[in-house]
């Protein structure tokens, strides 16, 4: 019996179009605090028709930490905020071709 052939198998993406264009966070934080929920809402990103759709990178940041989750919407509540503490929101448009720019906002959860 012979054995099989190694072989070594790449794919090339040849992206043509580029990454979403930049997100704008439009809540302002008397808004979105609670005492442990706190929501954020942003400006759709315009993808490219080459590179697909568009779906969103959010990152939340307290000291302790990062949480990032990718949704389609455009807007996110976190719950379980610690009160008394500062937190760091980001967003991002992200499509085939990469991530867009983001935009950040720091709020501090009210006691």
């Amino acid at each position: 019996d012979a054995a099989p052939d190694d072989f070594t198998s790449s794919v090339v993406l040849n992206v043509t179009g580029g990454p979403p264009s930049p997100v704008t966070i439009s809540n302002s934080i008397d808004d979105i605090c609670t005492t442990t929920i706190s929501g954020v809402s942003w400006t759709p990103s315009i993808g490219d028709p080459v590179c697909g759709p568009v779906s969103y990178n959010v990152m939340i940041s307290p000291s302790d930490g990062v949480m990032i989750m990718r949704i389609a919407n455009t807007s996110y509540n976190f719950t379980g905020l610690t009160p008394g503490t500062d937190y760091t929101v980001s967003v991002a448009g992200m499509n085939m071709a990469g991530v867009g720019q983001s935009d950040m906002m720091m709020f501090r959860v009210p006691t």
